[in-house]
Parts: C-alpha cells; sequence; structure tokens
C-alpha cells in the first residue's frame, strides 16, 4: 500500500533547518517522537521490527512490523532464542519518518495500553432502575429465550446493535435468573421494537436509539479495509472491527497523524472511526 508520510526532516536526533530567501536558517522542530509495545523479533530474513498486526505462535514466532533503527538486544531484558531468530516483549520509544523507528531510549518493560475491557464495552448503556432491573417473565428469561430475541433484531432493517450484559457472570456458563441485560439499539422505531423485544424476552432489557445501522457500519469498515480510503489517506491498516455496542468501527493503523484522524472524520463522520494506532506520538 502506497504511503506518503508528512515529517519536518529524516535526521531523527537533531533538529533541521531550512533557508528562505532572506538567508536566514529557520530551525524546524525535530521528528516526532513515538512509542510502541509488543513484541521486537530479529530473524535471519530481516533486522529488528516491533511486531505490530499479530504474531505467528510458531517456533520460532513470526510477524511484521516496523524496523527499527539503533536496537541492541545488549541493552534489552528477557529476550528468547531459537532456530537463528531472537524475540521478545518491550516498549520502545522514538523517532517516526513513516517506515522506521529510529530508537532514543534503551527498550522498557511493555506498557501496553489498556484495551477496552470486555465488561466496560458490554455494559448496559439504560441506567438501571431505583428498584434494580425488573424480570417480567421468568419463564421466558432463559439463555434460550435470548435466540428468538435476536433472531428478531437481526431482521430489522434498522438493527444497529444487539448485545448481552451479563452482569460480571463467566461467559463460559449460564448467568444467573434476572443477570443477564438484553440490549438492542436500532435507528428508529424505538418503542414498536421494545414491544415486540419484550414479548420474546422476559429478561432485563435496554433498548436504544442508535445513530447507524450495522449495514452502515459495515460499509465503512469495507471502504477502509478493500476500497481507497485508508489508501487516499495514507493509512497502514492492521485490524479492524464493527463495535455494535458503540456503534464505531474501530481501526487499528500503524500511526496516525492529527490531519488523516481530520480526513477520517470528513470522510465518514465524527466519531464513526475510532483509531487505535501502533505507534503513539509522545510530542
Amino acid at each position: 500500500m502506497r504511503q506518503t508520510w508528512l515529517v519536518m526532516c529524516f535526521a531523527p536526533l537533531v533538529g533541521c533547518g531550512s533557508v528562505p530567501a532572506d538567508g536566514q536558517v529557520q530551525e524546524q522542530p525535530a521528528a516526532l517522537r513515538h512509542a510502541g509495545t509488543g513484541t521486537v523479533l530479529q530473524s535471519p530474513v530481516h533486522g529488528p521490527q516491533l511486531c505490530l498486526g499479530g504474531v505467528l505462535t510458531s517456533l520460532p514466532p513470526q510477524c511484521g512490523g516496523v524496523p527499527l533503527a539503533g536496537w541492541d538486544w545488549a541493552l534489552a531484558e528477557g529476550e528468547e532464542s531459537a532456530n537463528g531468530t531472537t524475540w521478545g516483549d518491550y516498549r520502545v520509544v522514538g523517532t517516526f519518518d513513516g517506515t522506521t523507528l529510529t530508537l532514543t531510549e534503551a527498550p522498557g518493560k511493555p506498557q501496553r495500553e489498556a484495551a477496552t475491557a470486555a465488561e466496560e464495552l458490554l455494559a448496559t448503556p439504560c441506567a438501571e432502575p431505583p428498584d434494580g432491573w425488573e424480570v417480567p417473565d421468568r419463564r421466558r428469561a432463559g439463555e434460550d429465550d435470548l435466540r428468538p430475541a435476536s433472531t428478531y433484531s437481526t431482521a430489522q432493517p434498522g438493527r444497529a446493535a444487539f448485545w448481552i450484559d451479563r452482569q460480571g457472570a463467566s461467559p463460559y456458563g449460564p448467568a444467573p435468573d434476572g443477570q443477564v441485560i438484553l440490549n438492542a439499539g436500532f435507528t428508529g422505531d424505538i418503542a414498536r421494537h421494545e414491544r415486540e423485544l419484550r414479548a420474546l424476552w422476559g429478561g432485563p432489557l435496554c433498548v436504544r436509539q442508535m445513530e447507524r445501522t450495522v449495514r452502515e457500519l459495515v460499509a465503512v469498515q469495507d471502504k477502509l479495509t478493500s476500497g481507497d480510503a485508508a489508501e487516499d489517506l495514507d493509512l497502514t491498516v492492521l485490524h479492524s472491527s464493527v463495535l455494535e455496542p458503540r456503534g464505531v468501527v474501530e481501526l487499528g493503523v500503524v500511526a496516525v497523524t492529527a490531519k488523516q484522524e481530520a480526513g477520517l472524520a470528513e470522510r465518514f463522520g465524527d466519531g464513526v472511526v475510532v483509531v487505535v494506532p501502533g505507534l503513539v506520538p509522545l510530542n
């Protein structure tokens, strides 16, 4: 994929200057520092790279990523080696020119950004009633009763979201009666959808208005991953997913600038695409 990155210069450890018409050198800021956490891997095929976009769990592991300039295994701790490949998990900091991260600090311990926890993502947006969540009909509040509700929601043109809030119960076993909250979102006719779902589901229910259908979000995702949107904005895509509870498309990229984020907002709308960069700017 074609990339064009806007950087001030390619001398990452010093400032650069330009000479205007008056002959006076104008100091420009040094290249922007970025930080990333992940597996650093060096193999007989390539030099040290920060793995972005996943690691194959073979022995030795394999990955693709961003080349690291100035990497020294003597400064790293906890590395492993097998069949000529060396790897380990680290936090790296350096200047990024769109292709290579040139280290400005010794590698540190991993400091992964906390991903959105499942319980946070799946939390029910409706406020809990003062007397707790109502279970109008326990005969229709079991795990099997969720299926017809799901079938109904999926068939609706305005379907925007459908998920289950298990309120801390294990995802691998049945939740106690009344502990499962059915959540559904639609782009219109909320009162009718709530009535229809209530007729199918006897447990706690939260139905809310949302801005975009799942179909619309999938179309955005397709334009970012299969269309020309990412290429037009010079974004290197690592992964993408539709987060129904939030009504957004999450887009994993190598790095992103304010200009690129503005371009996404202009093309798809404010807040529709949530960008998760592998390399996060520090200054």
